[in-house]
């Protein structure tokens, strides 16, 4: 949270915080899902998604799905008095066992 006001980058810091929360499982404060928040505010879908495929090595982490479901559960996260946001998604590489 602390470094990424001070930086330029506004785009590449919500792109790098999302594929943070997506590949591990982290969850955010209330100042980082402003951030994210404000990057979804700003641009949509196709654009973080284009982003992110073009600076981290075709490496795809969301696609509109997640984000769609991410920007969803983020402003519900935000009209609440939770301390932290944490966003689960279901691992279709996960072995069901059941």
């Amino acid at each position: 949270d602390i470094n990424l006001k001070p930086n330029p980058n506004f785009i590449g810091n919500a792109v790098r915080a999302i594929r943070a929360i997506l590949l591990y499982n982290t969850g955010t404060s209330k100042e980082l899902s402003r951030y994210i928040h404000d990057a979804f505010s700003r641009y949509d879908n196709k654009y973080l998604i284009e982003y992110e495929y073009n600076k981290h090595n075709h490496s795809i982490c969301f696609n509109d799905d997640i984000l769609h479901n991410l920007r969803y559960e983020l402003s519900m996260y935000l009209k609440n008095d939770d301390t932290f946001f944490f966003f689960f998604q279901k691992n279709t590489n996960q072995l069901n066992l059941f």
